[in-house]
């Protein structure tokens, strides 16, 4: 027998089932959020994130009168793209994971529990926040490449890049080491940059 007590499941009944097809959803530690697709209307302020959960930090209070296109959860935080790519977040900011650069346009987000990072549409990666283990210390990638994707962890990010000239892709990690999360297995190309365990 389980030592953990058994939880419940809770399933919901979406309303307008089929706009949840290419619906969008974010979790973080104690909240959520969620999106429906809708279609010509996506990126309407008619057409707003729903979150729950734990809201003391303000995690689950979407701003007013933006229109969200993409979806992101950290720990305590929630981010969130319009159609042109400005990120607005909300939550928990003491270590300014809230405060995205004002100049940025992303294509994608990548949250943590301190930090935040992006994919620009210039396929830079740009982070932010606290950075306590290195979390938002962006490495230089080498020779002709680009950045494709960024996932952040608790208290590291690793972002995957691919060489324009030979399409290698590479794998580069940074932040907290404590149990070789920056230390992809051998069968990738790594170039992982660990900070402090």
């Amino acid at each position: 027998m389980s030592p953990f007590p058994l939880l419940p499941t809770v399933f919901c009944l979406l309303a307008g089932a089929s706009a949840w097809d290419k619906g969008i959803f974010a979790v973080g530690s104690d909240h959520a959020c969620a999106m429906p697709f809708c279609g010509s209307d996506m990126g309407s302020p008619d057409c707003k994130p729903t979150c729950w959960g734990k809201g003391a930090d303000g995690q689950t209070t979407v701003p007013d009168g933006v229109a969200f296109v993409e979806l992101a959860a950290g720990s305590h935080h929630t981010c969130g793209l319009d159609a042109s790519g400005v990120a607005s977040c909300w939550g928990y900011g003491a270590e300014g994971q809230t405060n995205p650069a004002t100049a940025a346009r992303f294509s994608s987000l990548a949250l943590g529990d301190i930090h935040s990072c992006g994919l620009t549409l210039d396929a830079e990666v740009a982070c932010w926040g606290g950075n306590s283990r290195g979390q938002t210390d962006v490495p230089q990638i080498e020779g002709n490449a680009t950045w494709l994707e960024v996932a952040s962890g608790l208290e590291h990010t690793c972002a995957l890049s691919r060489n324009e000239t030979d399409g290698v892709r590479s794998i580069y990690c940074w932040g907290r080491n404590t149990y070789g999360q920056l230390e992809a297995p051998s069968t990738f190309k790594c170039a992982c940059s660990p900070r402090n365990a």
